[in-house]
This record gives structure tokens, C-alpha cells and sequence, in this order.
């Protein structure tokens, strides 16, 4: 069939045409441009960084694009992605475990408060061990903590067999998760996962640690927490072939720690807490 459209329409090309051609005018001018061919440096510097698998050196490129080449090549690791390592200077500093007030299973357990049977309930008062507790009503199911300021917490207890024959209870914290020890914060006594605490060394800096560490070695050998007073003598009934291992490692890290200045000593209140491990009441 033939084509129907006038000749002055017809062009080289037979899938278009022109019908400004027909007006016999110019066809109008468009005011948006395409896109330049040539791209900026930065992106172009980009797309090679990310095409090649050679090694790059980024310090051949400016510093902006070095910089970003770098982010493009070493992404953040997972576990500094997740962290919050940048803290509003309002906010509150996490409970450091050695000043926190906590309860001990252990120690109930030393005390043998614990009813020998299902149906009876044992009440202990200890005003000074616990001056933020009233008493604790104790049952073989769980304990109550009741507080002086009229606040009654509850926790379930399992026992867990030992194979020595007598089974040894913990703590089932809200969380869901058996512990050992209840801190106190805010009058709300949890476990340290739910208050977010943590320990002394984890928030001091090398050296602290490494006098932290033999602070603690002297209180094993029962001397004083301060790396300036003498390594005291071997304890009673402690072998010569211990004693002088702690010695050595006292020694060591005491070493270590004297290579910097310090401040100010060490408080002796983180030490309070270890003390009370120590002494069987």
C-alpha cells in the first residue's frame, strides 16, 4: 500500500518525520541539554576505584577523593557499626559493677537460708549487709525483695544439679537469664546486662589496668591495694611455689605500670568489693 504522507514530510530516515517540515520552519529549539560526555574527576576517579581490581593508592588523588575512596574500598567494620561509640554529653555513665550495690546467691547460700522443703518460707532481716532491703521472704520457688521504700520485687529461682549432691541455685533474672548476683540502681534491682554495667578495668586505660591487676594480687597475698607499699610476705598455710608466682607476677605488672606517671592512686572503694569475696562471714 502506498504511504499516504506528503513529500515534504518524508526524511532519510522512514520511522520518523518531520511535520514542522511541512510549515517550512526550523524545528524548535529545547532549552534542556543533554548530558555532557565528559564526567566530573571525582566521579570518574570513583567509577575506576570501583570497576578495577587493582590496587589503588589514594593518596595519589586529591584529598576529597582520596577520602572517599577510601570509604568506598574499607567500609566500616559490623562490629563498630553497631556500636554507639558517640554518647550525648547529657547522658548518664554506665554503673561501674565494684561500686554497685548487689545480693549474692552465694552468700545466701553460706548463710543456709534456703527451707528444706516446698511449703515453708524463711525471713531474713540484715539491715546492715542490705540497708536498701527491709527483709527477703526466701522459699525453695523464689525470693522477695522488699525494699524500704515500699517496692516488692520478685525473682524465681532454679536449681541447677551439681553432682555433688546437693543442687545449687541462681537467679532468674526479667531478662530471662539465670545470674549469680542482683545489682541495685535507681531502687530496681536486675541483673548487669539489664543495667548495663561493667567492670572497672574495662573503662581505665592501660596502665590503670595493669595497677588494677596487682592491686588485686596484693589483696590475694593480704596486703594493701597500693603499688608503693612492699610485696607482703607469704601467707599461712599458701606454698612457697604459688606465693612466688604471685610474687613474679606482681612484680611484672608493677613494672609495666611505673614506666608512665600517675596522678592519683587508685580508689579504694573498687577494692571494697573484692574484699567481701574474700572474707567468709
Amino acid at each position: 500500500m502506498a504511504s499516504t504522507m506528503p513529500n515534504q514530510w518524508k526524511t532519510s530516515d522512514a520511522s520518523c518525520w518531520q511535520p514542522w517540515a511541512f510549515l517550512n520552519s526550523k524545528p524548535p529549539t529545547s532549552k534542556f541539554k543533554p548530558p555532557s560526555k565528559r564526567k566530573n574527576a571525582s566521579t570518574m576517579s570513583l567509577l575506576v576505584l570501583r570497576n578495577s581490581h587493582k590496587r589503588v593508592n589514594s593518596t595519589m588523588l586529591s584529598p576529597a577523593i582520596g577520602q572517599l575512596a577510601r570509604e568506598e574500598l574499607m567500609p566500616m567494620p559490623a562490629q563498630l557499626a553497631r556500636a554507639n561509640r558517640r554518647h550525648d554529653r547529657h547522658s548518664k555513665s554506665r554503673p561501674i559493677i565494684e561500686l554497685t550495690p548487689h545480693v549474692s546467691i552465694n552468700d545466701l547460700c553460706r548463710w543456709k537460708v534456703f527451707p528444706e522443703n516446698y511449703y515453708t518460707d524463711h525471713l531474713l532481716e540484715m539491715p546492715l549487709r542490705y540497708p536498701f532491703l527491709k527483709n527477703l521472704v526466701i522459699s525453695r520457688q523464689n525470693i522477695e525483695f522488699n525494699h524500704r521504700c515500699k517496692y516488692t520485687q520478685t525473682f524465681a529461682l532454679h536449681w541447677i544439679r551439681t553432682g555433688f549432691g546437693q543442687p545449687r541455685p541462681i537467679f532468674v533474672c526479667q531478662c530471662g537469664y539465670g545470674v549469680r548476683r542482683l545489682f541495685l540502681r535507681h531502687g530496681h534491682l536486675a541483673c548487669k546486662h539489664c543495667h548495663k554495667a561493667v567492670y572497672a578495668s574495662q573503662v581505665c586505660d592501660h596502665n590503670t589496668r595493669k595497677r588494677l591487676a596487682a592491686s588485686k594480687l596484693r589483696l590475694q597475698l593480704g596486703g594493701l591495694p597500693d603499688i608503693n607499699e612492699p610485696i607482703p610476705s607469704k601467707p599461712k598455710w599458701t606454698r612457697r611455689r604459688t606465693y612466688q608466682r604471685i610474687r613474679n607476677e606482681i612484680q611484672a605488672l608493677e613494672a609495666k605500670a611505673r614506666t608512665r606517671r600517675f596522678r592519683k592512686p587508685l580508689s579504694t572503694q573498687l577494692f571494697a568489693y573484692h574484699v567481701s569475696r574474700m572474707i567468709v562471714l
